[in-house]
């Protein structure tokens, strides 16, 4: 198998959380790992991101950490206020007639 490897990609520590774990401080760090893990390949991730607020930390820091591996993402970016956001068709804000009003940063 050239090219493969059979040392895992990661190496997670999967157990329960200790007693007096859940503080204030660190609920909503497990929480948002626990989502990361769960739901990694249904699509839910980069919605969290948005909806927590975190979005241009974290997909900023992932687009940092792998432009040093491949090439690309060499001009990737998030840019917070506008990239949460798609662009609403010319065509359905034609059709609006003044309603709709297209997303700021497009």
């Amino acid at each position: 198998m050239s090219g493969f490897s059979a040392t895992p990609a990661a190496a997670y520590k999967v157990a329960a959380y200790p007693p007096g774990y859940f503080t204030a401080a660190n609920a909503l760090p497990a929480i948002y790992f626990e989502r990361k893990m769960e739901l990694a390949c249904e699509g839910h991730r980069f919605f969290d991101l948005a909806r927590w607020g975190i979005a241009a930390q974290s997909l900023n820091a992932y687009f940092q950490f792998e432009k040093q591996i491949t090439g690309d993402l060499s001009t990737g970016s998030f840019t917070a206020n506008k990239n949460e956001y798609f662009p609403i068709p010319q065509a359905q804000i034609d059709l609006s007639e003044g309603k709709l009003k297209q997303n700021v940063g497009y």
